[in-house]
Order: C-alpha cells, then sequence, then structure tokens
C-alpha cells in the first residue's frame, strides 16, 4: 500500500451527493438491530439541536468508474440512507415534493449517465441487502418484509411521525437541512481499490469492533485472485452458518483450533495475527481448505448427536467432554482423526481426572491440551503432556470426595460406576440425598449444603425422573428416594445409619472414589 490516504472533512451533502457506492463482497450484511439505529436517532435528534453532529470515520476507494467502495463505515452510510428514506417519504406525504425530490437526489439516487435512469447511490454484493435497500428507495417495501433494512426504516420512519409534531413543514425542513449541512465525516478516499482489503484490515485491529471470523474472511480474501473471491466468499460464508445455532463465538474458536493443528498454541487474542502474519502465514491460503476437512467432525464433537464420521462410542466420548466443560481438548481430538476411538477414552479419562483435582480452566492446561495436539498431529506420543498434571490414583481418591461439582459431572461420575465404563449410557437420574434446602434436616443444615451438598457421597443414581414429595428429611430418603437406587448395594451401607450428616456425606464418597477410581485408571 505505497499510495497516501486522501483525507478530508465532509458534510452529508457533500459525502452522499457526490458519490455512488458498493458494498463490497468482504463486508457483513446490514447488522444493526433496534438498539443501533435508536442510539443513532438519539445522537441525531440531539446533534439537529446542537446545530451539528460528527458521524465518524469513512474509508472508501475509488475505482476507475468513479464508483466507491465502502472499506469501512457501511452500517453508518446505510442508516443515514434508511433516514433519509424515511424523511422523503413523510414529505412526500406532507405535500413537500420538492423537498422529497431534493432529499432523494442528494442522499438517495443518482443519475445512471449511460442510460438516463435513477439508480440506488448504493448497490450491494448481499442479494438480500439489495432486494431490502432498493425496495426502500423505490417506495414498493412490502408490509411483511423482515430485513433489518426494514426494521430500521420504519423505525425511523415512526420517529419521525412523532418528533414532527404540529409544525411539521418546518421540522422537515431543519431535518433536511441537518443531514444535509450539520452531519460530519471524516472521509479517507484510498485511490487504490486493490488495497481495499489491507485498509479495512488496519482500521478493524486498531481497537476497533470487528470480529476475527470477519478479519480473517478479508484477510483471505485479500490474498485470493479477484476470479475466485465469489468462490472463496461462499464457500466461508457456508462455513460460518454451521455454527449459527451454537454460542456466538463457536466459529471463530473452530477456526483456532484448526489453526492449532499446525501452528501450536494459540492465544485467543493472537489469532488473527498468527495466521496473517510471520512465519505462519505462509498457511493461510491453506486455511478454508483445513476448515472444510475438519467441519463435519467438529460439529458431531460440539453435538455428539450429529451424525459424524466418528463412532457411537466416540460419540459418548465427545458427550463426556462436553459433561466436563473442556473445549481445549478439541484441537487434539480433531489431531487424533474420527477413527482414534480408544484414544478418545484415553483422552477422557485423564481429563477427568484433573477435573477431581482443580479447575479445567486457565491458559496453561489449554496450552497442556494444545502441546499434546500437536505431538498428536506428527504422529508422537501425546498422552505425556496431559498425564503430568493429572493426579495419581491415590490423589485422584483423596480429591474426588471433596470436590463440589456440577451435577452434570456427578451423573456422568454415578453412571460410570454404575456401568463399570468410562463411555456409559445415559440411564437414571440423579437426585441429592440431602437437598439444597431442607430446614428440618437438623443434622445437615442448609449452609452446609454449600460446603458438601454437590459431592460424589450426597448424589444417588435412581429410576425417579421428579424426587419424590416432601422427601426433605434423611427418614423421607430412606423410605422413599433409596429403595428407587439403581445400585441397591451401593445405597445398602446407608440404610442402617439413624443420621445423614457432612461426616457421612465424606465416608460415602469416600467408598464411591474408589470405585470410581477402577473406572477411570
Amino acid at each position: 500500500m505505497t499510495a497516501q490516504l486522501n483525507a478530508k472533512s465532509n458534510t452529508g451533502r457533500e459525502l452522499f451527493s457526490s458519490s455512488r457506492f458498493t458494498i463490497p463482497i468482504y463486508q457483513r450484511e446490514y447488522a444493526w438491530s433496534e438498539n443501533e439505529y435508536q442510539a443513532l436517532w438519539e445522537d441525531l435528534r440531539g446533534g439537529l439541536a446542537d446545530d451539528g453532529y460528527f458521524l465518524g470515520l469513512i474509508i472508501l476507494t475509488q475505482d476507475a468508474a468513479g464508483t466507491k467502495e465502502v472499506v469501512d463505515g457501511q452500517q453508518r452510510i446505510l442508516s443515514i440512507s434508511l433516514l433519509a428514506a424515511a424523511l422523503r417519504d413523510r414529505s412526500y406525504a406532507d405535500g413537500r415534493t420538492v423537498l422529497a425530490s431534493e432529499i432523494e437526489r442528494d442522499f438517495l439516487k443518482t443519475l445512471d449517465l449511460d442510460n438516463d435512469a435513477q439508480v440506488p447511490r448504493v448497490s450491494f454484493s448481499d442479494s438480500d441487502d439489495a432486494a431490502a435497500f432498493n425496495s426502500i428507495i423505490d417506495g414498493t417495501l412490502s408490509e411483511d418484509q423482515k430485513h433489518p433494512m426494514a426494521a430500521a426504516y420504519r423505525y425511523f420512519l415512526a420517529e419521525l411521525d412523532d418528533d414532527l409534531g404540529q409544525d411539521g413543514f418546518k421540522r422537515l425542513g431543519a431535518w433536511t437541512r441537518f443531514l444535509q449541512e450539520g452531519l460530519y465525516f471524516a472521509v479517507f478516499t484510498h485511490p487504490d481499490s486493490s488495497s481495499a482489503y489491507t485498509v479495512f484490515e488496519v482500521v478493524n485491529t486498531r481497537g476497533r469492533n470487528l470480529a476475527d471470523g470477519d478479519l480473517l474472511k478479508n484477510s483471505l480474501l485479500r490474498i485470493t485472485p479477484d476470479s475466485e473471491r465469489r468462490d472463496v466468499y461462499t464457500r466461508w460464508s457456508r462455513l460460518a452458518a454451521q455454527f449459527d445455532d451454537y454460542h456466538e463465538n463457536s466459529f471463530v474458536q473452530f477456526i483456532r483450533h484448526v489453526a492449532m493443528l499446525d501452528r501450536g498454541y494459540i492465544l485467543p487474542k493472537e489469532l488473527h495475527r498468527r495466521v496473517t502474519r510471520g512465519a505462519d502465514a505462509d498457511l493461510l491460503p491453506s486455511l478454508l481448505d483445513e476448515l472444510e476437512r475438519h467441519l463435519d467432525f467438529y460439529l458431531q464433537i460440539l453435538d455428539p448427536s450429529l451424525g459424524g464420521p466418528a463412532s457411537d462410542d466416540s460419540s459418548r466420548a465427545f458427550s463426556g467432554f462436553n459433561v466436563l466443560g473442556v473445549s481445549a481438548v478439541r484441537p487434539l481430538l480433531l489431531a487424533l482423526g474420527p477413527d482414534a476411538e480408544d484414544d478418545f477414552q484415553k483422552a477422557l479419562k485423564v481429563t477427568l481426572q484433573i477435573a477431581s483435582a482443580g479447575s479445567l480452566g486457565g491458559v496453561n492446561l489449554e496450552r497442556r491440551f494444545s502441546e499434546a495436539a500437536t505431538s498428536a498431529a506428527s504422529g508422537r506420543g501425546w498422552l505425556a503432556a496431559l498425564t503430568q498434571v493429572a493426579p495419581t490414583r491415590e490423589e485422584f481418591v483423596t480429591f474426588l470426595p471433596r470436590r463440589k461439582l456440577r451435577k452434570a459431572v456427578l451423573q456422568l461420575l454415578h453412571r460410570s460406576i454404575l456401568q463399570a465404563t468410562a463411555l456409559p449410557l445415559e440411564v437414571g437420574h440423579l437426585q441429592m440425598i440431602r437437598p439444597p434446602v431442607a430446614p428440618e434436616w437438623e443434622e445437615f443444615a442448609d449452609e452446609e449444603f454449600t460446603e458438601a451438598g454437590m459431592t460424589l457421597g450426597n448424589a444417588v443414581l435412581t429410576e425417579k425422573a421428579r424426587r419424590p414429595k416432601d422427601c426433605l428429611t434423611w427418614d423421607a430418603v430412606k423410605e422413599a428416594l433409596l429403595p428407587a437406587a439403581l445400585d441397591p448395594e451401593q445405597v445398602s451401607p446407608l440404610l442402617p445409619l439413624e443420621v445423614w450428616t457432612v461426616g457421612e456425606v465424606r465416608s460415602h464418597g469416600a467408598r464411591l472414589a474408589e470405585m470410581a477410581a477402577d473406572v477411570w485408571y
């Protein structure tokens, strides 16, 4: 990028009336929700009262035909266009046709000199955005149109109706004058359209709020020949869409986990830099192929109920990892490949061992999983990287009875004891012997539940999906809950007990920990 940026201040009229904008393929679709365009409306209404408002930085590039590609500022340009459309339509409704025509000429349409047609000032790579925007600009928006731009336009129209009040004639003129002369932008125009991707990337890695997935997509498109960009964009979009039903960061996490197979451990905040700069940047052209190759297997890891390349036993191992809440293991699973059924069980066992001794979170442990993944990807032994931080069997039996665990983890442990396998079937329902609230349980106070309630010894696997009614004392538990246990031998030592206290929880937990160790070691 050798050319200098040309920077100047533009009013709304100067920016819009002199431009035909195109939204390039690497930009996101129009994504503002009501929170964003409501905030814009409130800011603009305040700016109208103050006779001026600065709406920030716009970065453009310009092709030989004079069309300006929007590098940064798409959401604001489109939102101002939608407000201008609402202002135009309200002007038409009030009989101010000359004013409406001026708004349309300055902000919404321009003359195509090749065919004398009036065309929208903004064109799109995304067909849905194009259809919604053009229907608003042309006045053909249907009542059932659900596009975000349609929602924004209707919001601005409703707010204008409230704002104009009784003196609408004067207020329409004030709003028009404000958009033309009181709205300001800092506009940077780059003369080299091929540098748009670089400019976009620089702007959005300097404190701007753009997801790593978008930045990586942009970086990949930047190095892709023009003839292949549409195909690359479509492939990337299809990948991203597979994660729409998961956590908003799941797609970026997938990219990071795949990237770590060849690049070693990557901190979340370093993903974009590591993939696009330095020695690792040579791997960027193959990133899309890598993501597509691992997609089906990764989705099966995320949701073991999905069909995928791994076996049913492997899916039960993935369910175990999800119960433990450990996403850091996923690069290792990818490195092992979908056919590594025995290795998945080994990884699950050592992961649960680590969970019994402390938290599975933290950078150091995530780095350990990454080191194991790197070893597995290169065909070396991977287990040692994890067993170094796992407790011994003796430590496991000591730690486990006192560990406070989530109900799902306790359920996994009890099922594994019952079925003598680390890959148990989903049978039975976990009930807490002493429930969280039982004021009449004098020997085991409510406040003690915080210490010992969610531990291995206070849980039992039963055939009852719901706790029996009024089962809030030890006598009631012995009468109604323990007889429903799936493993009568496991609870038989409890039946002679006169009381159920924290001490009894610890003792029972120690017995269960020995049984669990037989499964997990």
